[in-house]
């Protein structure tokens, strides 16, 4: 049998570098749909699209991935009801392209720096996330081998807990947390180089 050959995908014509999110990297496209942000955040994705490809312009999977996440958010109040939204969107602002029907457990990296960025956008600071979602960010620490949350996401722990109740303490956890807090430290320092 012959093997299956994937198609392409085309070269991208607009490119965004990484670290803009929301309304800001929205606002990389005014010019190119010719609308304000306001504008093209109460159209359908369908007319995003059409208009992209009217305007001759190709965008990465990734780019395309966000330019519809970030519009169809709003990231001034922020509130995450399923936890296939929350691994998504978690993927994109780590400049990662989804498995958009997969709910496979991400990175707790991954978990720390979106739910980080997310409270950075949002006007109260304070994301709002369903009991699903905060069992699913427990659930990627847990699958991490994570017994405690870092300290900055104390608030899953509730959730954790019951995950972890017959598992011995882990004698590595302090090494996870190293990990985690050194992938901040750069995804931080990439944003304020960018600025």
């Amino acid at each position: 049998m012959a093997p299956h050959n994937l198609i392409p995908e085309k070269p991208a014509t607009f490119d965004c570098e990484e670290g803009i999110y929301f309304d800001e990297f929205l606002g990389l496209f005014t010019n190119v749909l010719d609308a304000s942000v306001d504008e093209i955040k109460s159209w359908e994705d369908e007319t995003v699209l059409l208009s992209l490809k009217r305007s001759n312009t190709e965008l990465s999977s990734l780019v395309q991935h966000k330019l519809l996440a970030f519009k169809n958010l709003d990231s001034k109040d922020i509130s995450i009801t399923t936890p296939l939204e929350f691994k998504n969107l978690a993927t994109l602002l780590n400049e990662d392209n989804p498995i958009t029907d997969s709910l496979e457990p991400i990175d707790p990296a991954y978990v720390a720096w979106a739910i980080e960025a997310l409270e950075d956008y949002d006007k109260d600071h304070c994301i709002s996330v369903t009991d699903e979602v905060a069992t699913y960010i427990a659930l990627c620490f847990h699958e991490d081998g994570f017994t405690f949350m870092p300290e900055d996401l104390s608030v899953f722990n509730e959730y954790l807990a019951p995950m972890t109740v017959s598992e011995p303490l882990d004698e590595e956890q302090p090494e996870r947390y190293k990990r985690i807090e050194e992938y901040l430290r750069l995804k931080r320092q990439r944003i304020k180089q960018k600025n």
